[in-house]
Formats: structure tokens, C-alpha cells, sequence
């Protein structure tokens, strides 16, 4: 019984690790964009675009499936919609809250890699903010 119970715990334990190894799930929500409106996944490859997937917006919601060999850099695209979001694509499930009227700044959640990113486009944010504000009183001080 104690061989049985340690195997069924190793089992689930291995079964357990290798959920993200299956692949990513993107569950997307985008409110105010009809039905039908295109939603683009695509990476690059030496400056050139490479649709890796897509899907159309159904009841202000959206799902893309997949599998990648590595987490990297993907854009999210959006028929209609000015801008772009870029994202770090992981074999996980990730949830993505697109903003319409400022795709790049969409929320992602779902991965530490996309936390990050996060967290470094508010700082950079707020850096440039203060640059622009710095460099109009220089230019009004002319």
C-alpha cells in the first residue's frame, strides 16, 4: 500500500511539472470590439513578421492554443485596432485584458516573464513622463 501510495504522489508530481510543457493558452478579453474583428499572434524572425496563429473576437472574447520550443517575444494584433501588444509568450495559461484604445498597455497575466515586463514599461513610463515634462521647461526657458 505505501508503494502504491508513493508512486500515485511521484505520478502526479511528474504529470504536475509537465502541464506547461503542453503548450499556451491565451484567454483573451476585449471589450467593445464586435464579433468577427480579426486577432493576430505573431513572433519574428530576423525583422520579418511570422503569423503564428489567429482567431476572431466572439462575445468581446478571444482564445489562442499552441506550442513553442522556448519562451520569446510575440505581438498580439488586433483588426481595427491601432498599436500593438507586445508579450512574452510562455507555455502556460496566460489572461489578457485588452485595453482597445491603448493595445500596448493591455494587462497580462499568467507569468513572472510578463510581471516583469510589466513592472519595467511603468517605470520606463514614468521616466519618460518626466523627460518630456523636463524638456518642455527647457524649451520654454529658451
Amino acid at each position: 500500500m505505501k508503494k502504491i501510495l508513493i508512486i500515485f504522489v511521484l505520478l502526479f508530481a511528474f504529470t504536475s511539472c509537465q502541464k506547461d510543457s503542453k503548450g499556451y493558452v491565451i484567454n483573451g478579453k476585449i471589450e467593445g470590439v464586435p464579433d468577427g474583428k480579426k486577432v493576430t499572434l505573431l513572433a519574428y524572425d530576423k525583422g520579418k513578421a511570422i503569423n503564428i496563429d489567429s482567431t476572431t473576437v466572439k462575445s468581446e472574447k478571444f482564445k489562442l492554443k499552441g506550442s513553442i520550443a522556448n519562451p520569446d517575444i510575440h505581438v498580439l494584433t488586433v483588426e481595427d485596432l491601432a498599436g500593438t501588444l507586445q508579450f512574452i509568450l510562455v507555455n502556460k495559461k496566460l489572461n489578457i485584458t485588452v485595453y482597445k484604445d491603448s493595445l500596448g498597455l493591455s494587462l497580462i497575466e499568467g507569468s513572472k516573464e510578463n510581471d516583469v515586463a510589466q513592472e519595467y514599461r511603468k517605470i520606463a513610463s514614468s521616466f519618460r513622463i518626466q523627460n518630456d515634462s523636463a524638456r518642455a521647461k527647457v524649451q520654454q526657458a529658451r
